[in-house]
């Protein structure tokens, strides 16, 4: 019984391990906090492509966790990059610049 523990401990740690490496969403953990002012322009230049884009009105979109929820509210769009187990918002205003970037893991 004991080692069957320890297997399914042994298991979880190494899954845990892979998803929440250093390496993982490195890229998109570097940047991401770096963006707000830019252009969508210079965030897809650094960032690729978004793997979603929502239009206004928003649904159960983000706005933070830990930051502050940022003064403005977005007229513009959300941007949605992923990488690994990471996801970040780039929230845009109606001139299409940064006004907040909301980071986390899945």
């Amino acid at each position: 019984m004991r080692w069957i523990l320890a297997a399914l401990a042994l298991g979880l740690i190494l899954f845990l391990s892979m998803i929440f490496s250093k390496a993982d969403g490195l890229r998109l953990r570097e940047s991401a906090p770096k963006l707000v002012g830019a252009s969508e322009s210079e965030v897809r230049k650094k960032l690729g492509d978004p793997s979603k884009v929502f239009e206004p009105p928003y649904y159960g979109l983000p706005l933070s966790s830990h930051s502050p929820k940022p003064t403005v509210l977005p007229t513009g769009r959300v941007l949605v990059f992923s990488e690994g187990a990471w996801v970040a918002y780039v929230y845009l205003n109606g001139e299409s610049n940064v006004i907040h970037v909301f980071l986390a893991a899945t």
